[in-house]
């Protein structure tokens, strides 16, 4: 459900191929726009043009002109998988679609191909997709985690994972701080200083995060080893996301020592002999150096 503030009307999508509109000026329903998806799974509405935007089965995407009140674009986005979200970013030309296996894929209105993509580990429906304009990243969701990424390039900024499922996500203006409605009696909420400032209505907020920051735990993670995406490309551990040999943890992820080790010599057999050679050219080049040598009368 969105709200058009230029005509104060509200539209309403669901398991069914019309979307409802309703005048809260006139008090009346208006006539419902026909959508070609069989179900209408997600609808934004857009200020910066006026226009409304559908997400449907069968990756069927629409864009309704509320100036001549009319279907105007079609396009099959997502590689044809049925769509469960959809939003826009501040320039009202880029939008985010996701899907219901785990795909978001990020487009400009005025093309055809995506400009990138992103895919869930776990496969499951994307509920809900924010821009956070202030540090250019996008966040997704599904029941499991939420993925945060830099919106041009699609690098992993962090993950967030959470024991109970996850139902939506909303983000306090350009703050740091994100409110996550899930399956318990409270409300997730998380505080992440890298992507902004705690809100003014709860500066306390910040000074928890510079107490955690002073205090020392040395022995939390001495049995592992913080990895970051390009680490596990190194070691060949790429697949293991989202498994339990790895956690995730702030911009990359936590493995065993033990495991890391093991896979670290795998995919470097001759380190050793390599560190082997190094250190003895340098003894050799040491003992070099204290050598006495005679000066010629």
């Amino acid at each position: 459900m969105v709200f058009n503030p230029h005509t104060s009307d509200i539209l309403i999508c669901g398991s069914s191929e019309d979307i409802w509109r309703m005048s809260l000026d006139e008090g009346k329903f208006l006539t419902p726009f026909q959508s070609d998806a069989s179900e209408v799974n997600a609808i934004d509405y857009n200020p910066y043009l006026n226009i409304a935007m559908t997400a449907g089965n069968d990756g069927i995407l629409e864009t309704w002109d509320y100036r001549e009140r009319k279907k105007v674009t079609k396009v099959i986005a997502n590689k044809g998988q049925n769509l469960s979200s959809l939003t826009h970013d501040s320039s009202g030309y880029v939008i985010a679609v996701g899907g219901e296996k785990g795909l978001v894929r990020q487009y400009d209105i005025r093309y055809s191909s995506h400009l990138m993509e992103v895919q869930h580990p776990y496969k499951l429906p994307i509920k809900t997709i924010k821009y956070h304009e202030a540090s250019r990243n996008l966040l997704s969701l599904d029941s499991k985690i939420i993925k945060i990424y830099n919106k041009d390039s699609g690098k992993s900024f962090t993950n967030i994972e959470s024991k109970h499922g996850m139902n939506d996500l909303e983000l306090y203006q350009n703050s740091g701080l994100l409110i996550v409605p899930n399956e318990t009696v409270r409300i997730g909420t998380y505080f992440i200083p890298e992507l902004g400032p705690a809100p003014k209505w709860c500066p306390f907020v910040e000074n928890i995060t510079e107490e955690l920051e002073e205090e020392l735990n040395p022995t939390v993670y001495d049995e592992y080893k913080f990895l970051t995406r390009e680490d596990l490309e190194a070691i060949s551990a790429t697949h293991m996301i989202g498994t339990k040999n790895l956690k995730s943890y702030l911009h990359g992820f936590l493995m065993r020592i033990k495991l890391y080790n093991k896979l670290k010599k795998a995919s470097n057999p001759f380190e050793y002999e390599e560190y082997r050679k190094e250190k003895i050219e340098k003894k050799l080049e040491e003992q070099r150096k204290t050598r006495i040598v005679l000066k010629e009368k």
